[in-house]
């Protein structure tokens, strides 16, 4: 559930508005143009920033988080009100909640057993970033796992690797920590042996700590399938509506809410995009991002 702006000892912290934002895209009328799809052509973006998991983690000793301190938080949108009720959908192929009276009980399946359980992330580490979008991967001898406000790797026994900071820092190289992140995903690609890591940043922060587009969304590559101190993560940052042919349908808009998927040719990266100020949805925009260039170090998106 969305809630404002989060104060922390190194600056205001305001959690993505994904939820918040559905409020106003149910009010909002559908135009007919999202219905058309285009095109879109190649383009270049800057070289990535590489960065050592030790020289991330000394910056994190240098400006450490005030995490003592109270956090303003504002009320939660009650989203009920917003959106129509989800618990009798009216189609007969679709469950319903309450059942049916006389509706037959669903089989029920024997959970498998728990093996290895350890604490990964909790909101004391994460600057109180609410939701916390809780992500993660699983690799040959890792898991990586990201929320709003922390990455942290563990080895398989739930032992915390050489990555454990705030996404704000880990993304520093391309303004994470001018901007502030939010709605992370993570990804294990066993193709080429990396881990693949999205974010969104919160753009321009308007006077009670609201997002502004338009924003970026940025990428950290791996060294490898090992994350360790000397291992190392490359960077790289696009600003959403300066992708392609400029200007376009979302010329200083928001892009949020981002998705994140990987195969042998591309990362594909969805977003929700709204107007500057939130107040209304614009439509939806996917990002391919050619892999192999990002394995290089360069960046190419096609819109």
């Amino acid at each position: 559930m969305e809630v404002g702006p989060i104060l922390t000892g190194r600056k205001a912290r305001s959690p993505a508005v994904f939820l918040w934002c559905l409020g106003a895209l149910s009010a909002t009328p559908v135009p007919s143009a999202w219905s058309q799809e285009s095109a879109g052509s190649p383009w270049t973006g800057k070289p990535g920033v590489t960065e050592t998991v030790d020289q991330i983690m000394a910056r994190e000793r240098r400006a450490p988080l005030d995490r003592s301190r109270g956090r303003e938080v504002s009320p939660e949108v009650d989203l009920r009100k917003l959106l129509p009720p989800r618990q009798r959908v009216p189609a007969a192929a679709v469950s319903q909640w309450p059942p049916l009276a006389g509706a037959a009980p669903g089989r029920r399946f024997n959970p498998q057993a728990i093996g290895t359980s350890f604490l990964g992330i909790q909101l004391s580490d994460t600057a109180f970033a609410i939701p916390p979008d809780s992500m993660g991967n699983v690799g040959p001898t890792q898991i990586l796992a990201i929320t709003n406000g922390r990455i942290r790797v563990f080895d398989k026994s739930g032992t915390v690797g050489g990555l454990d900071t705030d996404t704000d820092n880990f993304f520093a190289s391309v303004g994470g920590l001018d901007f502030a992140t939010a709605d992370p995903h993570v990804r294990y690609d066993r193709l080429s042996g990396r881990w693949f890591v999205t974010m969104i940043d919160l753009g321009v922060f308007g006077g009670l700590g609201i997002p502004l587009g338009p924003n970026g969304i940025m990428i950290a590559v791996s060294s490898g399938s090992t994350i360790t101190s000397g291992s190392s993560f490359t960077f790289f940052r696009f600003e959403q509506d300066l992708v392609g042919q400029t200007p376009n349908s979302d010329t200083d808009g928001f892009a949020d809410y981002d998705t994140l998927g990987v195969d042998k040719f591309a990362l594909y990266i969805g977003a929700n995009i709204f107007s500057q100020d939130l107040s209304a949805f614009i439509g939806t925009t996917g990002f391919v991002v050619r892999k192999a260039d990002l394995l290089a170090g360069t960046l190419t998106v096609t819109p």
